[in-house]
C-alpha cells in the first residue's frame, strides 16, 4: 500500500522543461496586440427605405427610423428584392429620421432598400474567389 502511494506522489512531481534549441524558435514572440491581430474594421450596414419617389427631378426621401441618418454626399446602393438596382446619393435636407437622396444611376420604387456600402468593399481586390454582390438583410413587407 506504501508503494503505491510512493508511485502516485512521484508521478505527480514531474516537472516540465522549456523547450531548447530549435523549439523555443516555435514559440509565439510576444508582441502587441496591434501587430499579432489584424485590424478589423466592422461594417454596418444600416438601411433606409425609399417611401417616396420623383423620378422627373430624379430624386427620392428616405425613412431610417431609429437607424442613424447618413451625412451629405453619402452614396448609397439600392436594392430591390436579391439584387442591386440603382445608386443614389444623399443630399439633403433632413428632418426626423427622414432624408433626400439623388438618383444617380439607375432607378427607385417606394420599399427599396438603400444600403451603405463603404468604398472599401467596393474596391477590395482578394487573393481568392468572392462574392461580388452583397445582400442587405431581409426585412419584411410594410402594408
Amino acid at each position: 500500500m506504501a508503494l503505491l502511494a510512493a508511485l502516485a506522489l512521484a508521478a505527480g512531481c514531474r516537472t516540465v522543461r522549456e523547450p531548447a534549441g530549435d523549439e523555443a524558435g516555435a514559440r509565439t514572440p510576444d508582441l502587441p496586440a496591434d501587430s499579432r491581430y489584424p485590424l478589423v474594421k466592422p461594417v454596418l450596414l444600416l438601411p433606409g427605405q425609399v417611401v417616396a419617389v420623383n423620378a422627373k427631378l430624379r430624386f427620392v426621401v428616405l425613412e431610417y427610423g431609429l437607424n442613424p441618418l447618413p451625412l451629405p454626399g453619402t452614396e448609397l446602393q439600392v436594392f430591390r428584392g436579391n439584387g442591386v438596382v440603382g445608386k443614389l446619393r444623399v443630399s439633403g435636407p433632413t428632418m426626423g429620421s427622414q432624408t433626400i437622396a439623388d438618383i444617380v444611376e439607375g432607378e427607385a420604387r417606394p420599399g427599396d432598400q438603400a444600403v451603405y456600402l463603404p468604398p472599401s468593399l467596393e474596391t477590395i481586390t482578394p487573393a481568392g474567389p468572392v462574392a461580388t454582390n452583397v445582400i442587405p438583410p431581409v426585412f419584411p413587407e410594410t402594408p
